[in-house]
């Protein structure tokens, strides 16, 4: 399994959330490259009329041993269950705080085919076996499926089998040059690290655990990979109209030599340094977005519809280091994306049921 960070927030909001990544020239040099299917070999959801085939909000996935995919669909806050060949099975939860109701939700997979639902909202974990059965309480899903790392990487849903250590000194391994703009990283089950560029949210590049460089991949347009399983890629894609599917798709690993990771280390790592420079890149942000919301809904109040370009907004003065654009604008939805220079900090935030590809809503 494929580890993520994916944090929802509320219109107008600004929520802690995180990425990771890493994407050089020279990472690519000498390395495998791995290919992905451009068709799906199975697609559950678009628009077939039937609601138990459409999906809303469906931000996680796994696949079970038997194949068995579940879904977490966050727009009718149910875990639901389809077979290998992609045939609707069972439906478990609905909107609430009692036993197998959650106010959101997020799936993972857990020892020997059990699913954890982790329901941030209620503060707990949920275990239900293979067959949907409810488990009970999991004490330890907040705690042990994310985890910080070096230089504010977040690497989060790591694998029950995950060894940080192992992984904290793979990225301290992981030479400076290609870890410079680490925003965004995934784990999968072999201890594998998935890294991917700032620029280009749909390039990997892989390094095993012991900072090796394994491959390099370049995910199709607009899928969002939520996990691996041998020679398959689970993963959410969204057409030009943002209709969502879960799809699995063929993973071709192409072998390699691979070439070493560990030449040039990273500096000793001051986090409390860090953390400071960090939070004040987060504030100078949310600060430049603060303004920019109150302006949209100003507009909005003048004119019933939002501005879509930032000229509109009448002129305001960025924080330093803090740039700004307007993405997706429509006269009914729109968002914002801020970065400081120099930092990984950025918050994307607006009005609309589709995050810009390759971003998360939230602040991190």
């Amino acid at each position: 399994m494929l580890s993520f960070v994916h944090t929802t927030a509320r219109r107008a909001s600004v929520v802690m959330t995180a990425l990771v990544t890493a994407m050089s020239g020279a990472a690519a040099q000498g390395v495998a490259t791995w290919t992905v299917s451009r068709e799906p070999l199975l697609s559950i959801g678009g628009l077939s009329g039937d609601s138990l085939y459409e999906l809303s909000r469906a931000e996680s996935a796994v696949r079970l041993s038997n194949g068995d995919l579940v879904i977490a669909n966050r727009g009718s806050f149910q875990l639901r269950w389809y077979d290998a060949r992609g045939r609707f099975v069972r439906a478990v939860g609905r909107r609430g705080q009692g036993p197998s109701e959650f106010r959101s939700l997020q799936v993972y997979s857990g020892a020997a085919d059990t699913v954890l639902a982790l329901d941030h909202s209620n503060r707990r974990a949920l275990r239900f076996a293979a067959d949907g059965a409810y488990a009970g309480l999991d004490s330890s899903g907040v705690a042990e499926r994310e985890t910080w790392l070096y230089d504010r990487t977040v690497l989060a849903r790591l694998p029950a089998t995950a060894d940080r250590t192992r992984l904290r000194e793979a990225l301290l391994r992981i030479p400076r040059g290609d870890a410079e703009l680490v925003r965004s990283g995934l784990v999968d089950r072999g201890g594998n690290l998935w890294l991917r560029g700032q620029a280009d949210s749909a390039t990997f590049t892989i390094y095993d655990a012991t900072a090796r460089r394994v491959a390099r991949l370049e995910l199709p347009p607009r899928f969002e990979l939520y996990e691996a399983v041998d020679t398959l890629l689970l993963g959410r894609y969204r057409d030009a109209d943002g209709v969502e599917s879960i799809q699995l798709r063929r993973l071709t690993r192409n072998s390699s030599a691979g070439s070493p990771g560990g030449a040039s280390q990273r500096p000793r790592y001051d986090e409390t340094e860090e953390l400071r420079r960090h939070g004040e890149a987060l504030g100078a942000a949310r600060s430049a977005l603060r303004n920019l919301l109150t302006a949209q809904e100003l507009h909005h109040g003048r004119h019933k519809r939002y501005a879509e370009a930032l000229a509109d907004l009448g002129v305001f003065r960025l924080p330093d280091g803090v740039s700004v654009r307007l993405v997706a604008p429509t006269g009914n939805a729109y968002w914002l994306i801020a970065e400081v220079r120099g930092t990984r900090a950025v918050c994307v935030v607006g009005i609309g049921s589709v995050v810009p590809f390759g971003y998360v809503e939230g602040c991190g």
